[in-house]
């Protein structure tokens, strides 16, 4: 029996409605509802260059980063996991003998006070990023000795190593020729797995097994990546896990480049189910042939342009993108989101020195998904593009909403800020526990203007 039923809503603007929109769901879980829910959904990737500011070390680790890291494990019961990735990484040199850190150039050399970083977040699982993109007589061997420093720090908690980043855009980035194919990726990506199987993770004393143990793919599904790199065919044709090497599959999804509308890109609950959609044929594709291999959003925000834009991609109107990303991601069986971090970049949820708009969107994700390992979820579909409705399952009951109003409103428009009613249909027996409205009142939050 259903106990208590727990209203999670954001609202942000117009649309005032005289007449209460009726919000229904299914008691028990419905046809169509989610897998169980990873405690850890909510999790990060850290640009390379930009792990040391948000880690720190041992001499000065980063206390703020660890905070909203355990902030967010209260709700959900489990440490967000942390991707150490990204195009920075595919720039890393290692020098055993430093003993600072270098500044971030277009080379960046690191040392072992680096990995230090590791040690600033007790309780999380890490993914680390080992360079594959020069491809001089260096590759493998560099590969190899990262991925022994960065073991011996990160010890039982690795989760997993990532073999190079968004291959699919080497050709576009110089590092490989226009011809470049998945084929010779696999390659590439099944030479270093196996060298650093047989020479890192055979015998490691951690109980991590030398085998599956890697994160495939990172591709990036953008306007520079090459179609013809795709997760069914890494599997089926190009033959990635013919060595059982395979954890867990990667993508990374940008929703948009170059400072979009706000309104009509991010805020809008049409685009993001669409854009999240074209990972339904790999999710169901995984979930069919490789059932022990999750996909996962490894690298993912909210404009793959970074720099000069936290005005449009950071303002509280991305908070309830956010939400509805996240949770839409979780309906279709994404295993986890890992949302992208870096000390310059606009969309950050967080720097290493301040909370950002984003990062509020991430507590209330994590607040849907609470501390029971057996939650499920499943849109509730009224057909509007700016208003988005879940009906949250624990072991398969009714127990949440979350009502997100996408609609934008800014306080230095002539009218009156406006609302939306709504009436949750609950059974008869249901009482509603009352958080602190102090503790999650939203209204008085403002960002560049826009509530």
């Amino acid at each position: 029996m259903l106990a208590t039923a727990l209203c999670l809503v954001a609202l942000a603007g117009p649309g005032s409605c005289s007449n209460p929109l009726v919000l229904s769901a299914p008691v028990r879980a419905p046809s169509g509802v989610s897998n169980y829910i990873d405690n850890g959904f909510v999790s990060f990737s850290i640009a390379a260059h930009f792990f040391p500011e948000y880690a720190g070390n041992l001499t000065s680790p980063n206390l703020f980063t660890r905070t909203l890291l355990r902030v967010l494990a209260r709700s959900t019961g489990k440490a967000p996991y942390i991707r150490v990735g990204g195009t920075s990484s595919q720039k890393l040199a290692l020098n055993i003998t430093q003993e600072g850190q270098d500044g971030v150039p277009k080379t960046e050399t690191i040392g072992p006070t680096y990995f230090e970083g590791f040690y600033n977040f007790p309780g999380s699982r890490f993914h680390f990023d080992l360079a594959n993109a020069d491809l001089g007589p260096n590759r493998v061997p560099n590969a190899v000795a990262e991925a022994k420093i960065a073991l011996s720090y990160i010890k039982g908690n690795l989760e997993s190593f990532e073999i190079g980043n968004e291959p699919n855009v080497y050709n576009f980035q110089g590092y490989r020729p226009a011809n470049y194919s998945q084929d010779d990726y696999v390659g590439e990506w099944s030479q270093i797995a196996t060298a650093v199987s047989e020479n890192v993770l055979t015998g490691n004393q951690y109980g991590i097994n030398p085998r599956t143990s890697f994160q495939a793919l990172t591709y990036f599904l953008g306007p520079f990546g090459s179609s013809s790199f795709d997760v069914t065919s890494a599997f089926n044709t190009s033959h990635v896990d013919q060595d059982g090497f395979v954890k867990s599959a990667s993508l990374h999804i940008y929703p948009a480049g170059a400072n979009p509308s706000r309104q009509h890109l991010f805020m809008n609950h049409t685009n993001t189910a669409s854009t999240l959609d074209v990972l339904i044929p790999a999710i169901k594709y995984l979930a069919t042939s490789y059932p022990n291999i999750p996909l996962v959003l490894g690298e993912t925000n909210s404009d793959y342009i970074n720099i000069g834009n936290q005005a449009d991609v950071s303002a509280f109107g991305n908070s309830l993108w956010v939400c509805d990303y996240m949770l839409y991601a979780m309906s279709i069986n994404v295993k986890r989101v890992y949302m992208h971090q870096g000390t310059t970049f606009g969309y950050s949820d967080f720097t290493p020195t301040e909370v950002r708009p984003p990062f509020y969107g991430q507590l209330l994700v994590a607040a849907a998904i609470g501390t029971s390992p057996r939650m499920q979820i499943k849109p509730v579909n009224l057909g509007l593009w700016n208003l988005s409705i879940y009906a949250m399952y624990t072991e398969s009951i009714l127990s949440k909403y979350v009502v997100i109003n996408l609609e934008e409103w800014n306080e230095t428009t002539p009218y009156d800020r406006p609302f939306r009613s709504f009436n949750l249909e609950v059974p008869s027996d249901v009482h509603v526990t009352s958080k602190d409205k102090s503790k999650y009142d939203i209204r008085l939050l403002k960002f560049f203007g826009v509530l």
